[in-house]
């Protein structure tokens, strides 16, 4: 077997199939995580990728020839596969998904019990080794398979249970699934509800033939925005391949930065809650800490990654989390996970029972908080890169911090860069302090990196 090294991630582990990652790979995981974890059970899931049933009946091969009972989730989302980890009380889980990347890729998610996540941190260097040397403990008896039924509904009645649904009004929502998992989940959901529902791309379908399921870029969004305008809707939904994240459109179908979703529902949750810890990603919009703040939570910020955000809040107790790249996070099942049906159905509630359209809501915050969005710069050599912004902005800044990559914050704005986990790109986020500073702030910062460079 040939493998990249590299497909073992910061969060996960994920490659393009069959030239990266395969069943032998997967086979060799399957003994890994057994063996790593010391578990009598695994639970295994997989989204609608074509080579998800074939990497699925190697894992489980592995699986079980380490001596544990593999349970099949069958094919779910990640939110769902969190959910039953949690809820059946399984002692390890693998999901079968890539999350948003294209359809030739494929890759595992793993969390040992109540579903926290193995990370570059702690676990998934370990497997990595155990994966190349490929020897294994012998056991005395290979493990069994069995099925776990009933995933979804229960899923979809522990979703709805987290939010008052009975403060929906009749609203129009345009809802694009990408041909992934969501148009499995959706109609659990929202059943019975009064919305008026535009279903795109609900058949599931790997190849992912309508658009890429990656609502964050641009290009995917728009056979959804058209269906906004068209059918004159309240507000918009999209979510990616696994739903794991959550987007959405303003009844004029304008995109809504993750920073300002992420402020909106952390008000709602600690409403709800009457207090807690929020913990919120370091990219984000001062927007995120101050409505914390407001609504009588406290404020954490935490490094990028879901894995990260999720261990941050067992510590605290979290009540909400949230990231701008549409991760949103509940203390949910007894745990603390990520879902993307959730802040669907609160933000559904906090339009109806406002009864004002989301652009009003929206600009009140951006009419305040002034954000670049993400930028991406490909560098020969990011450290090199981030030791120069330091050493330029670092000379009278207000901080300088290096929680996840380099955040410096000077009188007029802030930004943080930071390196991406699988590819040689530096990534700007900035925030200015008025809406005329933002153009220059972000030009001469993104200057300074191509200069660099």
């Amino acid at each position: 077997m040939s493998y990249n090294p590299a497909i073992f991630k910061a969060y996960d582990i994920r490659g393009v199939y069959p030239t990266e990652l395969d069943e032998d790979l997967a086979q060799r995981l399957g003994r890994a995580l057994v063996t790593h974890l010391r578990v009598p059970t695994v639970a295994v899931g997989w989204d609608v990728r074509e080579s998800g049933p074939k990497l699925r009946d190697a894992l489980v091969s592995g699986i079980t020839a380490q001596g544990a009972d593999a349970i099949l989730l069958g094919v779910c989302s990640t939110d769902s596969f969190y959910f039953a980890v949690t809820r059946y009380g399984f002692a390890a889980g693998v999901m079968v998904s890539a999350s948003h990347n294209p359809a030739q890729y494929n890759g595992f998610k793993i969390v040992g019990a109540r579903a926290a996540a193995l990370s570059g941190d702690s676990g998934i260097p370990e497997l990595k080794q155990l994966v190349a040397a490929n020897h294994f403990p012998a056991v005395r008896q290979r493990g069994t398979v069995r099925e776990q039924p009933g995933v979804i509904p229960g899923f979809a009645a522990a979703v709805r249970a987290m939010v008052k649904v009975a403060d929906i009004t009749p609203l129009k929502v345009v809802m694009d699934t990408g041909n992934g998992s969501g148009g499995l989940i959706a109609p659990s959901v929202f059943d019975g509800l009064p919305l008026r529902i535009t279903p795109l791309c609900f058949a599931p379908d790997g190849r992912f033939p309508n658009h890429q399921a990656n609502p964050l870029l641009p290009e995917n969004r728009v056979h959804w925005e058209a269906a906004v305008r068209e059918q004159h809707a309240d507000l918009g939904i999209a979510w990616d391949a696994d739903t794991d994240r959550v987007f959405f459109l303003d009844e004029q179908a304008r995109f809504i930065p993750g920073d300002f979703v992420t402020a909106l529902l952390a008000g709602e949750t600690l409403d709800a809650t009457g207090g807690g810890h929020v913990v919120y990603d370091l990219r984000a919009s001062r927007c995120v800490p101050d409505t914390v703040r407001a609504h009588g939570g406290t404020p954490v910020v935490c490094r990028v990654g879901h894995s990260f955000i999720k261990a941050k809040m067992r510590e605290l107790d979290g009540v909400f989390g949230g990231e701008i790249t549409g991760h949103y996070y509940y203390r949910f099942s007894g745990a603390y996970l990520d879902n993307g049906w959730i802040p669907a159905l609160q933000m559904i509630t906090l339009r109806s029972r406002r009864g004002k359209p989301l652009s009003e809501m929206f600009s009140e915050l951006a009419a305040r908080y002034h954000i670049s969005g993400e930028h991406n710069y490909t560098v020969a050599d990011p450290d090199e890169i981030l030791a120069k912004l330091e050493a330029h902005y670092g000379r009278g800044a207000r901080r300088v911090d290096h929680l996840d990559g380099l955040t410096i914050e000077r009188d007029d704005f802030w930004f943080n860069v930071r390196k991406s986990n699988t590819e040689p790109l530096l990534r700007l986020n900035l925030e200015a302090t008025s809406a005329e500073r933002l153009p220059g702030a972000l030009a001469e910062v993104a200057e300074f990196i191509r200069r660099a460079a």
